[in-house]
């Protein structure tokens, strides 16, 4: 946000932002915005939320150590528009089905690098699911993501981290 000291940013932090900021593929402002996560047992859930909207209009997220699902949800009137239902879900039904009929998951694998912005930024909400306790004969259990449907699974890992990154408008998106 406006306190948002750069000089204060390690300077491998400093490094990436500026390497997606000058890579010539997005037009962005100045780095508003770096939230470090870190997530242990597999226990990776994130309730459908949306980010600060003065942290700038384009996120990025570094995910490291684990596959995750990271599951868009739309607002109401979308929702509406598309002819989808809410769900009211808790605890393991939150495992098995997402909050929407109409949410889209997107598959964040390590060491890649996601981009959300417009609408997808400051409309929808984003969240990861509780995950799916799995167990296979002779061998512990581990926790899973599905992705589009609950029968596609993909194993966590024990560990995750992610590099939030916001950066503010670009002086010619402020123009427009």
């Amino acid at each position: 946000g406006d306190e948002f000291e750069m000089a204060a940013v390690p300077l491998a932090l400093r490094n990436l932002a500026d390497r997606i900021a000058t890579c010539g593929k997005y037009e962005l402002g100045p780095l508003r915005d770096i939230t470090i996560n870190g997530r242990g047992k597999s226990f990776f859930q994130l309730d459908p939320h949306l980010d600060p909207a003065a942290d700038g209009p384009d996120v990025f997220i570094i995910s490291m150590g684990s596959s995750v699902v990271l599951t868009f949800t739309p607002p109401d009137d979308v929702l509406m528009n598309l002819g989808g239902e809410r769900r009211a879900l808790t605890g393991h039904e939150l495992g098995m089905r997402s909050w929407t009929s109409k949410d889209i998951d997107v598959l964040v694998q390590p060491r890649t690098l996601l981009h959300f912005t417009g609408a997808a930024r400051s409309e929808w909400k984003h969240a990861i699911r509780a995950g799916l306790q799995v167990e296979a004969p002779g061998e512990p259990a581990v926790v899973c993501d599905w992705w589009g449907a609950n029968d596609y699974l993909l194993r966590r890992s024990e560990r995750r981290w992610s590099v939030v990154m916001a950066f503010g408008a670009s002086e010619r998106n402020i123009d427009k």
